[in-house]
């Protein structure tokens, strides 16, 4: 896709989708970032994912306000999961 948005059912991070998001920044950097210009698309798909990741996927914990990641298994109109896959 051309832009940063989710797609499909399986809204997650973690080792089934971290690697897409972070290649996205380190390419757009390694390579000049603001020097490239048509380069700038993957710094701003990477911006939109990660506005997506903070509304949808960024909660804190109760009581003590901990911020973590979550996944959700059945896309956006879903039941948030509080799990996380990990590297």
């Amino acid at each position: 896709p051309r832009t940063g948005e989710f797609s499909g059912e399986n809204i997650r991070l973690g080792s089934r989708g971290d690697s897409y998001y972070e290649y996205l920044i380190k390419v757009w950097l390694q390579q000049g970032s603001s020097r490239d210009y048509h380069l700038k698309f993957l710094h701003e798909m990477y911006e939109e994912a990660m506005k997506g990741v903070r509304h949808l996927l960024v909660r804190k914990s109760i009581p003590k306000g901990l911020v973590f990641i979550g996944e959700l298994p059945y896309g956006s109109k879903g039941t948030f999961s509080p799990k996380m896959d990990h590297l």
